[in-house]
C-alpha cells in the first residue's frame, strides 16, 4: 500500500459511509410499510402456507422477482448514465474512486429510492411464500 493511502481515503470513506446509512433508512422505509401492511392488514400477496400455491410455483416466483428486479435495476441504472441523471443521482456513487466496500450503497437519496421500491412493489403484484421472498432478499 503506498504511503499515505489510507490517509487519503478517509474522507471519502466517511462520505460513503453517510451516502450509505441514508440509502439504508431510504430501502428500510417501504420495507417497513410492506412488513406492516402484511402483518397488519393482509395487503400484499405474500403467503404463509405450502400449499397455497402449487410447490413448482416456488423457484418460479422466485424467478420471476429476479426477473423483474434485475430488469427494473438495469434500466434504472441505464437511464442514470444518462448526462443529466447521472449528474442528479448516479454521479454519488461513481465519486467513491478508487471503490471501496463503502462504495457498493453509497447512493443519492433519489438512485436509493428507485432501487428501494422495486421487490416492495411486487410483493403488491407477485404471489410468494415468504420463505422465498427470504430467498429473493439473499439473492
Amino acid at each position: 500500500v503506498r504511503p499515505g493511502y489510507h490517509a487519503r481515503l478517509g474522507p471519502q470513506i466517511r462520505r460513503e459511509i453517510g451516502w450509505s446509512l441514508a440509502s439504508a433508512a431510504i430501502y428500510g422505509i417501504p420495507a417497513g410499510i410492506v412488513a406492516w401492511g402484511w402483518q397488519t392488514h393482509g395487503w400484499t400477496r405474500i403467503y404463509t402456507q405450502w400449499d397455497a400455491y402449487p410447490l413448482w410455483y416456488l423457484p418460479v416466483a422466485v424467478l420471476l422477482y429476479l426477473l423483474a428486479h434485475d430488469t427494473w435495476f438495469y434500466w434504472t441504472h441505464r437511464l442514470m448514465h444518462r448526462p443529466k441523471w447521472f449528474r442528479k443521482m448516479h454521479a454519488v456513487h461513481h465519486a467513491s474512486r478508487p471503490p471501496t466496500a463503502w462504495a457498493a450503497m453509497s447512493f443519492h437519496p433519489w438512485e436509493a429510492i428507485t432501487g428501494a421500491v422495486a421487490i416492495p412493489a411486487l410483493v403488491f403484484l407477485i404471489p410468494i411464500h415468504v420463505a422465498m421472498l427470504g430467498t429473493v432478499l439473499l439473492i
